[in-house]
């Protein structure tokens, strides 16, 4: 065999161990990402049985096999929060982000971690983040308006609660209604009465408790006989709701009474 046909052989046989090698690599990579989704699957199945721990145990052998999927960090996360772990959770929830940086969802599960943890400063900064990757997101928006309310930080508070309601006009009560507190903190009283009747034409959950902060807010505004109104509404819908009756009480016992609105 002469010179030039060994080399060819040997340069073919090189091209056929690359290809095999490869070929054996991509079919073990495939392997192990179905057993990773096999392992996600039955994770999910176990937390519907609620053995958490075991749920937990499948999720951190699927990472061991498929370490660059997001979804499986993220899962994880929720599954440490529920445990209790909330350092755990939250860097399996900044490990997803790492890996999704596109998605909002593991930034805003990192910031509602990173308040667990005690650490506002960092959760707004995942808040911010998860803006910017989706402007939006409507659960985030609450998160971080929320964030701002707290820092008493009320115009940007007020920029998005405005935010939610523009995108999600005729749907979002508890919008309208944290608006209805920064107006009452500034003594603009007509425009959180605007806002807690708007709230209120929603249909939103517990109304009892928009009525009431709405007897709250006609108190301030010396409207007595029409703040009643609101608590015995709120009454009517939940006997049970204490501050209702305790405000309804107070009233008539000093019905020129001013009182704050809350929560």
């Amino acid at each position: 065999m002469s010179r030039q046909k060994i080399v060819i052989l040997a340069a073919v046989l090189v091209a056929l161990a690359l290809v095999g090698a490869f070929i054996w690599h991509f079919t073990s990579d495939s392997r192990k990402l179905r057993r990773a989704e096999t392992l996600l699957k039955e994770s999910e199945n176990l937390v519907r049985q609620g053995q958490t721990g075991e749920a937990v145990r499948k999720l951190e052998r699927a990472i061991e096999l498929a370490p660059e999927d997001p979804r499986l960090y993220l899962q994880l996360g929720r599954l440490l929060d529920a445990t209790g772990e909330y350092f755990r959770a939250l860097e399996s929830f900044k490990q997803a982000a790492r890996l999704a940086p596109e998605d909002p969802a593991p930034r805003l599960e990192a910031g509602k971690m990173a308040l667990k943890e005690g650490r506002p400063q960092e959760a707004g900064e995942f808040f911010e983040e998860a803006r910017k990757v989706d402007p939006g997101h409507i659960a985030n928006l609450y998160q971080l308006g929320n964030r701002y309310a707290i820092k008493r930080q009320l115009a940007k508070a007020e920029e998005v609660y405005l935010e939610i309601i523009a995108l999600s006009p005729d749907r979002e009560p508890e919008a309208h209604k944290n608006l209805a507190f920064i107006y009452a903190e500034s003594d603009d009283l007509a425009a959180a009465e605007q806002m807690l009747r708007k709230a209120l034409e929603l249909k939103p959950e517990r109304p009892e408790t928009y009525y009431n902060d709405l007897g709250l807010v006609l108190l301030r505004a010396e409207r007595p006989s029409e703040a009643r109104q609101m608590f015995e509404k709120a009454i009517e819908l939940n006997p049970a709701f204490r501050e209702a009756w305790q405000n309804l009480e107070d009233l008539i016992r000093n019905p020129a009474s001013q009182a704050e609105p809350g929560e």
